[in-house]
């Protein structure tokens, strides 16, 4: 499952290294950026590691902070995001940990001002030649944006984001001899919600939406032609909450109980893996998808399963990524089994010059609520622009615009930010 831990506008807006800030999925981009050559960060180095601490300070504006369809109300405000990597310098084996911080503060609505959190760390063990160990981890406190569905629609107006704890562990064990490979693993997420205080007084409990995830998974590989590799992936999963029933709409719990959902699903899925030279690299698949839920009142969900990460150089100056992918969220939407997201986004990225990065973006993400008919389109797009002073010193403008059209009365918005920033780095 992956989570709304903030808005695709505002991640891509601020450029924030927490991994999973998007409103309805996690749409991280395919990572691979341009050679900052003389301007990389180099680090300090501490033995057999480096540290690299970076600061981002960052002035917005937002035309609609509630992201509602009436009575948009604007506001300034700021992001202060300090983070420190280290990471290990070794010829075998790898270690990186990072910790960081943001911390927003809103001059027309101070109760959006929040503050979110995130450590963690990921290693490699070279077990053996072609033998790989990949384990990573987190810990993260988070809060859902203001596009979220889950808090549009509590019965009462949010008086501020839910704050929510995140742990997430990930372990694969990969075998790659030469032309075949193999990888085995799972993965462990916990999700501890806060309670949502409400417009006029009371609060929505949050007990009602703790949950966890185990995912295990399977990929086989083979490289048929250089450059080129089929494979086949399968993916089993299974969500339980501590509550069995989702009182998020019952007053003070009850007297009458919500369904249970609770959910076992899978996906199983073919594809190819590409490096054509250094001109495109990624991955494309497609295959099938299912989720069963507990409560017969849920709707299960079937369907084609689909995803890509492609990075296009056509030369030194350009870079173009595609990512998509189709994703089955939990949701606490009254009548609404889950969330089906299916979204794509393009970025386009631009360094006409060795100190300027322009990069522009747009995106397209298709959320539908089965059983219900609710289905919501989001649209956002933006430009921004990085100019390079020195290698410890940038700044950053951009703009981005955020577009919700439902067929539930009430749910459209649109939104607009501007930024302006400065980001430090070592």
């Amino acid at each position: 499952m992956k989570l709304r831990a903030g808005s695709i506008a505002l991640g891509l807006l601020a450029s924030v290294s927490f991994s999973t800030l998007a409103y309805a999925i996690d749409v991280t981009p395919t990572e691979q950026a341009y050679d900052e050559g003389e301007y990389a960060p180099k680090g300090m180095p501490v033995g057999g590691f480096r540290i690299f601490p970076t600061l981002d300070l960052l002035g917005l504006y937002d035309d609609n902070v509630y992201k509602t369809q009436d009575d948009e109300i604007g506001s300034w405000y700021f992001v202060e995001r300090p983070e420190v990597r280290v990471a290990s310098q070794w010829t075998r084996h790898e270690l990186d940990i990072y910790g960081g911080g943001e911390f927003f503060e809103y001059t027309n609505t101070p109760r959006e001002n929040i503050s979110n959190f995130n450590v963690g760390g990921n290693g490699r063990l070279d077990i053996m030649n072609g033998l790989d160990l990949v384990v990573d981890g987190s810990f993260q406190i988070l809060h859902e944006p203001r596009s979220s569905p889950d808090l549009q629609d509590l019965p009462f107006f949010a008086a501020r984001p839910t704050q929510y704890a995140r742990t997430k562990t990930d372990a694969a064990l990969e075998y790659h001899p030469y032309h075949f490979s193999l990888s085995v693993g799972g993965s462990f997420e916990r999700l501890d919600y806060s309670n949502t205080p409400l417009v006029g007084g009371g609060f929505e409990q949050g007990t009602w939406r703790n949950s966890d995830e185990w995912d295990g998974f399977v990929n086989a590989g083979y490289e048929f032609s250089p450059g080129y590799a089929a494979f086949i992936r399968a993916n089993y999963d299974s969500r339980s909450y501590d509550d069995h029933f989702d009182n998020s709409f019952v007053p003070f719990g009850g007297p009458f109980p919500g369904p249970h959902r609770a959910s076992n699903g899978y996906t199983v899925d073919g594809g190819l893996d590409m490096q054509v030279t250094q001109l495109i690299v990624g991955s494309v698949y497609g295959g099938y998808l299912q989720q069963d839920y507990h409560d017969p009142t849920l709707s299960n969900v079937t369907g084609f399963d689909f995803g890509a990460k492609l990075v296009w150089t056509p030369d030194p100056l350009w870079l173009v990524k595609l990512d998509a992918e189709h994703i089955i969220n939990n949701t606490i939407v009254l009548g609404a089994s889950s969330e089906n997201d299916q979204q794509v986004r393009l970025t386009v990225d631009w360094k006409p010059l060795d100190f300027l990065i322009v990069e522009g973006y747009g995106g397209y993400l298709n959320s539908s609520f089965a059983p219900l008919p609710r289905t919501d389109n989001y649209i956002d797009a933006g430009i921004s622009a990085k100019y390079i002073m020195n290698r410890y010193l940038s700044l950053k403008a951009a703009y981005l615009f955020e577009d919700r059209t439902s067929n539930f009365a009430g749910d459209n918005f649109t939104d607009n930010q501007f930024e302006i920033g400065i980001l430090l780095q070592e």
